[in-house]
């Protein structure tokens, strides 16, 4: 199937314009003559972008429509009777298509989805690329073959990867990429947030809890000692006093009245010369007992403080031990971004006629890489590619052609109508040279 004709109405800058195309038609004319805009529609026509780039668009009146004009269209025919058409209005673009033999136009996105490609590669636009956008380019258009099931095994047990499911398999490994960078990036915050809880809780937790538990058990006996020390000397002066008690009594017994005043004097220096005895005594005991339970008490603070400390220090561990089993999730994830890396550095497109070099260099398939190539080669090569691209495609479209001169120019011309022949389709060869009108000859 070969591209035949466009018809045009109300559309850019042209009024009403039907042109016929050849195997190899070459639109010529000079800058402002129309021949930027005449690419612009046929792209348009079948939802690219006017720059060429392989993105869809929907709608884009104000770019296509000619001023003053509230409805135009496009028509574009092919040479078995299949035809597309464009309408565009202020407020909606509509795609349609007539297959061969019919007369009715059917809106079918599927049906227009095999021609859709036919401008989106220019080989032109191809040779103009560096070798890294030359390379992503031929992956989107030839996806490569990877093997997947390693990454899908590590995938499993990572939250948020969605399965491949018929995607890409470069836009697949991005989705898995960023998903597990984004993982790695909050495990090492949080990795670092108990870290930093560790070290700040290791800088304020002062050393020697056990001394002080030492020191506490110590002071607790010698308290009790003390406590021990005092009672007994209480009772002691007690027992004393029991006794003299009982000594005075018989002692008044015997006397009887008659001594009366004198046992009681007697009683009272008894009682006396025991309180001088024990007071003493008792008074330090008591004073031991006090300074020994300030110190239990002070004591105590510490073993409290000591007791926080401690379960600040245990705190400490926690974190660490979870800062330590994050960072090797961390490893973990590092692990397969590296496996990913490794699944995009071998996953070379496979295009037919092109090889590539330890570097991810593209090459022919004699090894001579594509910075060698001379122009004549690399247009050889970037035609074959566009060609396989649109396999179904009824055109190619190279602009820009007045780069091309000399035995280039000739050898780009030998090889179009030779694969025009060969594929049955029809090339597009747009060239802005000299002042003259717009005009569509065959080449």
């Amino acid at each position: 199937m070969k591209l035949k004709s466009i018809t045009i109405k109300n559309l850019k800058a042209f009024d009403e314009l039907s042109l016929a195309f050849s195997s190899v038609t070459l639109i010529q004319g000079g800058n402002g003559t129309g021949k930027s805009s005449l690419l612009d529609i046929l792209r348009y026509t079948f939802g690219r972008r006017t720059d060429g780039s392989m993105r869809g668009i929907e709608h884009d009146a104000a770019t296509m429509l000619r001023r003053g004009c509230e409805e135009g269209e496009s028509v574009v025919e092919f040479d078995d009777g299949t035809a597309v058409r464009c309408v565009v209005k202020r407020e909606s673009t509509t795609r349609m298509m007539r297959l061969a033999g019919e007369t009715r136009w059917d809106r079918s996105v599927e049906k227009l989805a095999k021609l859709v490609d036919a401008v989106g590669y220019d080989p032109l636009a191809l040779m103009d690329m560096d070798d890294k956008e030359f390379r992503t380019t031929l992956e989107r258009l030839f996806p490569p073959a990877i093997d997947t099931e390693p990454l899908e095994a590590a995938l499993q047990s990572i939250e948020g990867v969605r399965p491949r499911n018929g995607k890409h398999p470069l836009d697949w490994l991005a989705e898995c990429h960023d998903v597990v960078y984004r993982r790695r990036r909050d495990l090492n915050v949080a990795a670092e947030s108990k870290e930093k809880h560790a070290s700040e809780v290791s800088k304020a937790v002062s050393p020697g809890g056990e001394d002080v538990n030492r020191a506490l058990d110590a002071a607790i006996a010698e308290n009790a000692k003390a406590a021990k020390t005092t009672a007994e000397a209480k009772a002691s002066a007690r027992a004393a006093a029991e006794k003299a008690k009982t000594d005075a009594k018989a002692q008044f017994d015997a006397e009887v009245e008659a001594a009366r005043k004198r046992m009681e004097e007697a009683q009272a220096a008894s009682i006396g010369a025991i309180r001088a005895e024990f007071g003493p005594v008792i008074a330090a005991a008591e004073e031991l007992e006090r300074e020994s339970a300030a110190k239990v008490s002070a004591l105590r603070e510490r073993a409290d403080a000591a007791a926080r400390h401690a379960g600040l220090i245990a705190s400490a561990n926690v974190a660490l031990d979870a800062a330590g089993k994050l960072r090797a999730e961390s490893e973990a994830m590092s692990s397969v971004l590296g496996l990913i890396r490794e699944l995009k550095q071998n996953a070379a497109p496979p295009v037919p006629g092109i090889t590539w070099t330890e570097t991810g260099e593209p090459a022919g398939k004699d090894g001579v890489p594509r910075s060698q190539w001379n122009t004549e080669r690399h247009m050889r090569q970037c035609i074959q590619i566009a060609m396989r691209v649109h396999a179904e495609a009824p055109f190619l479209v190279i602009d820009g052609a007045e780069s091309i001169v000399g035995k280039n120019r000739t050898a780009m011309m030998r090889a179009a109508k030779k694969y025009a022949d060969e594929n049955g389709i029809t090339f597009l060869i747009a060239t802005a040279e000299g002042d003259g009108p717009l005009t569509v000859t065959e080449a």
